[in-house]
């Protein structure tokens, strides 16, 4: 992988040595000095009885290690549990400020294996392994600095050839791409210097988001794709999140580069890397974030920007601020060039999110992306953002093609956004085609029959709307899905303009779903409806579309029962009443309940071909009301406020957001304070709150000069799909009182009134009749 085979030869790799030790930590030495061992053989040695001693001026401490098998390219860390080895010695080193100082490791035969001697002079003449006294000595290294083998495991018997500075130690980790030994050339005897070859070393492969937690599994492979062997000494590597670049690391001058080869840069779990870094590059959580590569010139030689937005205004190669932006990579997902060392300088047609992560080796090649726009043929269909449990690997969104054509999405882009931005997207690879009438499926690894493989992480429009976005490779907007409620966020339809049609946000375990396939009127409350039996990369049940017709403040909220006995749920009910010349369509429609202010969207939508004929009646209410023409249910219903908060309120919204009709209610007697809620008039008119099972109602049927305390009669006998039928009285007049009544009712034993009416059975409370007593005594 890796480049070195020619001038290892000078002295090749055999047997177990002392690969890299710390002498002098920062600070107190105690418990933080180590020895690295590393295997440069063939065979597994077992260092059981084996001694490692050390000393200043001569041997004075030793320490038996314990029986532990050391693998072929394996490395062992010895010290203390505090630096992480695994084989536990006290160590007391020197640090070889004043003269030399030795480390030698010997087996359990005796027998020396491998010694390092450390800081100048010689002057108590340490011998090296050939047994003369040592003239090459490593140099000391300052705190916090190691002293480490340029090459790991080759053994010249000289240290001072052998071992440099390191001032990033890598424990238990190869020490390849560090110290400062010279650069060999390759087969053509070229090596680059004086920075040349930044055109030809490439960012090829990421990896920002490992599987779990980042730490310790990030890596970076470059890739050499010129002709010529290029010298990385003074070059680097940096990652930019949260708006700035830190340094990952400097190249020393003993990288070398080959034509057609790659180098992995790897953090602590990276087994394979061959140079070992501490990682810790940006996920692109609701941001763009930035890797560069940059030359010793200290220019940019190569960058990747991924994710987005690009509000952090990073740069790309050229010095603009990239438009043209990587995707985000789901967890466990590589960004790879579509082949190796493929550069446009636009990151878009560059990279793709990898399902196969290759690092050190060849990426699985793709062709580059011929861009197709699109004519608004591809619809988003159907889509799960809050699977039953985990939402990892869950989450899908199904694709449909409405023309009669097939249509290629090469490099088209599937967005999906929350607080506001679009925090991620899937761009779509070569070849990826959608046939007339057909289906996609786009999902995470454990979706059954996923088509296309995508790491999602859709909002749930828990609090506020989210928003799904479908853009071709000309960054035309195909079609767009804003659900959930209110759209505080802003979020723009198709139009261009702030979504005020918003489909409702589904349950764990829901899809939304077009009503009929492809069919988009561009209003996502009237193309979607929430499915609890989801379809993925099949057709959705067919269902009547809603038609829009905007209201004409026609239709009116006629009549209400927000306290009957029992559940509340099971027995309120709002009546509609229509006082136009025609038939009104209420597809879409919905109705808004609020206490202390009004929710941000309808909770109760009306469904397709739903209509209210001139002078006509309809109710919408719990299973328990008998009469009702719609039922509410878990997933769309409205709840009644009791009044206990002063006022509250329902109101009737059309189609495209615009109120029709409100009713507020509670104690006229007392004063509102700090109200949210307004009527038709954006004042705060209320009609009287009813005792328990009573309703409150227009009389007569459908007047309104939008004032409610004269528009209603409260405590009426319950009337739900038919005339309120008391007549005469004031607004806000409590019918509890016998005034105005019809005649009165029947009696029950005690000698209070029983009404009748739909069903409904009632007895006024005594509480109800001194609240009437008292009013009418004010």
């Amino acid at each position: 992988m890796f480049l070195f085979a020619s001038w290892i030869g000078v002295a090749a790799a055999s047997g177990v040595v002392i690969n890299e030790v710390l002498v002098d930590a920062p600070g107190a030495d105690a418990g933080q000095e180590w020895v690295e061992l590393y295997n440069g053989g063939v065979d597994p040695t077992d260092l059981g009885g084996w001694v490692i001693r050390w000393g200043n001026g001569d041997y004075t401490s030793e320490q038996e290690l314990a029986s532990e098998t050391i693998e072929p390219g394996a490395f062992i860390l010895m010290g203390s549990e505090d630096v992480g080895a695994h084989l536990l010695v006290e160590l007391d080193l020197g640090n070889g400020t004043s003269n030399s100082d030795a480390i030698q490791l010997v087996d359990n035969e005796g027998t020396i294996v491998d010694t390092v001697i450390y800081g100048h002079p010689n002057s108590d003449a340490w011998l090296d392994d050939l047994g003369l006294e040592a003239d090459s000595l490593a140099p000391t290294a300052s705190a916090g600095s190691s002293i480490a083998r340029t090459v790991d495991g080759v053994d010249t018997e000289r240290s001072g050839e052998d071992f440099s500075v390191l001032d990033a130690p890598t424990p238990a980790r190869s020490n390849v791409g560090f110290g400062d030994v010279e650069a060999p050339a390759d087969d053509t005897g070229v090596v680059s210097s004086d920075c040349e070859g930044a055109d030809s070393i490439k960012l090829n492969e990421v990896m920002v988001n490992p599987d779990g937690a980042d730490g310790g599994g990030e890596w970076i492979e470059l890739y050499n794709a010129g002709t010529g062997t290029v010298n990385l000494g003074g070059w680097g590597l940096q990652s930019g999140k949260s708006g700035s670049y830190s340094d990952i690391l400097s190249f020393s001058s003993s990288v070398n580069l080959a034509p057609d080869t790659y180098l992995l840069v790897g953090d602590d779990d990276i087994l394979d890397a061959d140079i070992g870094a501490s990682l810790d590059m940006g996920n692109a959580g609701s941001n763009a974030d930035a890797v560069r590569l940059m030359g010793c010139d200290d220019a940019p030689a190569d960058t990747l920007v991924y994710g987005a937005p690009n509000e952090d205004m990073w740069p790309d190669d050229s010095g603009d601020v990239a438009t043209s932006l990587a995707p985000k990579p789901g967890e466990g997902f590589a960004l790879a060039r579509i082949q190796d060392g493929y550069d446009t300088d636009e990151c878009e047609a560059d990279w793709i999110e990898a399902e196969l992560a290759t690092p050190g080796a060849p990426n699985p090649e793709s062709e580059p992306i011929e861009c197709a726009w699109g004519a608004r043929q591809i619809k988003i269909n159907e889509f799960m953002p809050d699977p039953d449990g985990s939402d990892a690997d869950l989450e899908w969104v199904e694709l449909y093609n409405s023309s009669e054509d097939a249509v290629s999405i090469d490099g088209w882009s599937l967005a999906w956004g929350k607080n506001g931005t679009y925090s991620g997207a899937k761009i779509f690879a070569v070849g990826t085609d959608i046939g007339p009438g057909e289906h996609l499926l786009v999902g995470g690894a454990l979706v059954s029959g996923v088509d296309v493989i995508a790491g999602l992480d859709m909002g749930n429009a828990g609090s506020n709307s989210d928003a799904v976005q479908l853009v071709d490779c000309e960054d035309e907007v195909q079609d767009t899905v804003v659900y959930g409620g209110p759209n505080d966020e802003a979020w723009v339809d198709d139009s261009g303009a702030e979504a005020t049609s918003l489909a409702e946000g589904p349950g764990g375990g829901e899809s939304l779903a077009r009503v009929n396939d492809g069919e988009d009127t561009n209003q996502s409350a009237v193309d979607f409806v929430v499915s609890d039996d989801p379809s993925p990369g099949s057709a959705n049940p067919t269902t009547e579309p809603v038609v829009c017709v905007p209201g004409e403040l026609g239709v009116k909220i006629n009549e209400l029962l927000p306290n009957p006995e029992g559940e509340d749920s099971e027995g309120e009910f709002l009546e509609l009443y229509n006082t136009a010349d025609e038939t009104v369509s209420l597809s879409g429609w919905g109705i808004a309940a609020g206490t202390s202010s009004w929710p941000g969207t309808v909770t109760y939508v009306f469904p397709a071909g739903s209509t209210i004929p001139t002078g006509g009646f309809l109710v919408v209410g719990g299973l328990g009301v008998e009469s009702a023409d719609f039922y509410t249910d878990d997933d769309n219903k409205f709840s009644l406020g009791n009044g206990s908060k002063n006022p509250d309120g329902v109101r009737l919204v059309d189609c495209v957001g615009e109120v029709q009709d409100t009713v507020l209610y509670g104690d006229p007697m007392d004063p509102v304070e700090d109200f949210e809620l307004d009527d038709d008039a954006g004042a705060s008119t209320m009609g009287t709150m009813p005792s328990e099972n009573l309703s409150l109602g227009r009389r007569p049927d459908g007047v309104d000069t939008d004032d409610n305390e004269a528009d209603f009669v409260t405590n009426m006998p319950p009337t739900p799909g038919s005339e309120n039928t008391v007549g005469g009285g004031g607004g806000g007049e409590d019918l509890s009182k016998g005034c105005g009544c019809g005649g009165g009712g029947p009696e029950d034993p005690d000698g209070a009134p029983v009404v009748e009416a739909g069903g409904v059975v009632g007895v006024f409370s005594a509480l109800g009749l001194l609240v009437a007593l008292r009013r009418r005594e004010d």
